[in-house]
């Protein structure tokens, strides 16, 4: 036998799969930070200067009345849930007429329209946006009224001092 021993091979990776692998990595870490930004600091939203700045939010009244569902026992929470159905139902005719006027102003604006077109587009356009918001307005005094003055205080608790983060129970 001979002691000979076999010269140990070595292996280097080429220069430019170490610079793809830099470059993933940096992919990977650039989305999962952005990623978790969002789910930390939530979407971006509307706020006001001032103590209760977050009440100018477009749908502030919305997610308050989301955040106090979840703090309803289930029988009741049943209940409005069959409140909104119902009034979703009701509201179809409300939310077709906005659809319908909101295509036909993305169809003004498609053609060589003149202002009066562009205005009777977005006279039609708000109007069918005012309806939709006086029918979701009744849903929100039938569910106000559906609350105990205990639920109704919380309610108003949330509304003031509202949570934006969903994974985290801290405010700003």
């Amino acid at each position: 036998m001979s002691n000979a021993t076999t010269p140990a091979i070595k292996c280097k990776s080429p220069r430019w799969m170490k610079v793809l692998l830099i470059i993933s990595l940096s992919l990977n870490l650039l989305i999962a930070g952005a990623i978790g930004s969002r789910i930390y600091f939530g979407p971006p939203h509307f706020t006001v200067a001032g103590k209760h700045g977050q009440l100018a939010r477009p749908d502030a009244m919305r997610r308050a009345g989301l955040q106090m569902l979840w703090k309803l026992p289930p029988k009741k929470r049943r209940e409005i849930h069959k409140l909104v159905r119902i009034h979703k139902s009701q509201m179809q005719p409300q939310l077709q007429a906005l659809a319908k006027a909101r295509t036909r102003f993305a169809n003004t604006l498609k053609t060589d329209y003149t202002p009066q077109q562009l205005d009777e587009a977005l006279a039609q356009m708000y109007a069918a946006q005012d309806a939709v918001k006086k029918k979701s307005n009744e849903l929100i005094v039938r569910f106000i009224n559906r609350l105990t003055p205990q639920e109704r205080k919380q309610y108003a608790e949330i509304l003031l001092a509202p949570s934006h983060r969903r994974w985290f129970k801290h405010k700003n």
